[in-house]
């Protein structure tokens, strides 16, 4: 399981470094001063859509922090998804859920991520 969730990971991370370089490339296209309104219609609209992926990107690899009970990452995960999409119900509730489970469990952790350490204990 360790091997499996460690190759998760990286597929994760690999993920996002492709995301992110498809964003700046678009950034870079929008900014040309040729490019046309139609162009930058289109280009927001990849943007919107490359947006879209990376929140479901998030939400799969929350999924497998959750199994690992892995909370603090988890909240590391949904809190960066929520810097490019602050209003998203799905990240804000899956973000409620994660404290819910660390309201719930022995470990404790802030929703800035960083871990307060173990309660009760």
């Amino acid at each position: 399981l360790t091997r499996c969730c460690s190759r998760a990971r990286r597929s994760y991370r690999a993920a996002y470094r492709e995301l992110d370089r498809a964003l700046a490339t678009l950034d870079r296209a929008a900014g040309r001063r040729s490019a046309s309104m139609a162009d930058k219609d289109a280009i927001a609209e990849a943007r919107e859509e490359l947006t879209e992926v990376r929140v479901q990107v998030t939400l799969n690899e929350v999924s497998l922090y959750l199994v690992q009970q892995s909370y603090r990452e988890a909240l590391v995960a949904v809190n960066t998804a929520l810097a490019h999409r602050p209003t998203d119900a799905r990240l804000l509730g899956t973000r409620q859920r994660i404290e819910d489970a660390v309201a719930t469990s022995s470990v404790g952790v802030v929703s800035n991520g960083a871990s307060i350490g173990t309660l009760g204990g």
